[in-house]
C-alpha cells in the first residue's frame, strides 16, 4: 500500500476529515470486499433452446450469465484451482477448459485406457493435477473408474469392483475419491477410495439408491437418496444420517458452499427442475435460486482458492500404470 499513496482528490471523495491512514485502510477494505464478491459465485447447467449450457450466477440467484453456446449438451463441471476456469464434460465425451474471462472453450485431449469409448463424469482434483472419470470397457456394460495424471499422462484403475462405478468426486484436500457403485438392481451405494493406501470404504449400506455425493471439508456427506420413499437430500456425518429435505419433488445434486453454511441442490418441486438452497440446520426451509422455464441443474459453488501447501503429492504406488 505504501507505493500507492492516496492523492489529494481522494480526500474529497472520501471526505476531507479522513487522514491518509484512514484512506489507506478504506481502500484496503474496498479491495478485500471486491475479491470476496468475485469469489461469491455459483456455476450451473441450464437448458438454452436445444442444449444444456454452462451459466454463472451470484450465490443468491442474482446476476445470471450464460457462459457457453456451443452445440452439445454439457453434463458435468468442476472448478480449476484459480477459480477463473471450469472443466466441462459433455454427454458424448466432449472435454473442454472454459475460461470465465473471455468464455473461450479450449478442447482437451487426454490418453484413455479404452480408446473406443469416451470418458464420462470427468472431474478435476482441487489442485488441478489429476482428473477422475468413468469409462465403459469394451468387454462389459459396466463402467469403471480411472485416475488420470495431468503431469504424467498415465491412467490408474480405481477400485476394480464388480458392477457399476461412476460419478467420482474428490474430497476438498484431494486425498480421497468418492464415487457411486452398484452391482445389483436394488441398491446403489457411496464408496470412498484413499489415494494414499488404495483402501476402499463403503459409506452407505444397501439402503436403496444413494446418489450425487458431495463431501464437505469436515467429511460430512450430502447426497440424494430414495431410502425414505422419495428422492430427498440427506446428510451423513459423525452424528448419523438424516434427511435434510422433505418434499414430493425430486431433490438431487447437492453441493456445499465454501463456508459450508449452505447446500444448493436441484429440485423439481416447482414443477420444472431448478436450483434451490437450504441451510443444513433447517427443516426444509429451502429457497428457489433459479427460475428457468426449461430447467436448471447441477449447481456448483465456487470454492475458496487452494493454498500452495494444500496441493497433494501423488503417492508412489500411483505413479505407474497398473494393468
Amino acid at each position: 500500500m505504501n507505493s500507492h499513496k492516496p492523492q489529494i482528490n481522494n480526500h474529497k471523495i472520501l471526505g476531507n476529515s479522513l487522514k491518509p491512514l484512514q484512506i489507506a485502510i478504506s481502500f484496503a477494505l474496498l479491495i478485500s470486499s471486491s475479491v470476496l464478491v468475485a469469489q461469491d459465485k455459483m456455476a450451473f447447467i441450464a437448458l438454452d433452446k436445444l442444449y444444456w449450457q454452462i451459466w454463472l450466477m451470484d450465490v443468491d440467484g442474482q446476476q445470471t450469465e450464460q457462459l457457453t453456446s456451443s452445440p452439445y449438451d454439457k453434463s458435468r463441471l468442476s472448478w480449476y484451482p484459480d477459480n477463473q476456469s471450469l472443466l466441462i464434460s459433455g454427454n458424448q465425451g466432449e472435454l473442454v477448459k472454459l475460461s470465465l474471462s473471455d468464455k473461450k472453450e479450449t478442447p482437451l485431449v487426454i490418453s484413455l485406457p479404452q480408446k473406443q469409448n469416451p470418458p464420462n463424469d470427468v472431474v478435476l482434483s482441487p489442485d488441478g493435477r489429476y482428473m477422475a472419470f468413468s469409462q465403459i470397457p469394451v468387454d462389459t456394460i459396466y463402467s469403471k473408474l480411472w485416475l488420470h495424471s495431468l503431469e504424467t499422462g498415465k491412467n490408474i484403475a480405481i477400485g476394480r469392483m464388480k458392477g457399476f462405478q461412476h460419478e467420482p468426486i474428490f474430497s476438498s484436500d484431494g486425498q480421497s475419491l468418492y464415487f457411486l457403485s452398484g452391482n445389483n438392481q436394488q441398491t446403489h451405494d457411496i464408496w470412498r477410495y484413499s489415494l494414499s493406501d488404495q483402501s476402499l470404504e463403503q459409506m452407505t449400506h444397501e439402503q436403496l439408491y444413494n446418489l450425487d455425493v458431495s463431501p464437505s471439508k469436515t467429511n460430512a456427506l450430502a447426497f440424494s437418496s430414495n431410502r425414505s420413499g422419495n428422492y430427498e437430500i440427506w446428510i451423513s456425518d459423525a452424528k448419523g444420517s438424516r434427511a435434510l429435505t422433505n418434499n414430493p419433488g425430486l431433490d438431487a445434486r447437492p453441493t456445499w458452499s465454501s463456508n459450508e453454511q449452505t447446500i444448493a441442490f436441484e429440485s423439481t418441486r416447482s414443477g420444472v427442475v431448478n436450483i434451490w438452497a437450504i441451510t443444513p440446520k433447517s427443516q426444509d426451509g429451502a429457497r428457489q435460486l433459479t427460475h428457468f422455464k426449461e430447467g436448471a441443474r447441477y449447481p456448483l459453488y465456487q470454492p475458496k482458492p487452494l493454498q500452495s501447501e494444500q496441493t497433494s503429492q501423488l503417492p508412489s504406488h500411483l505413479q505407474k500404470v497398473q494393468p
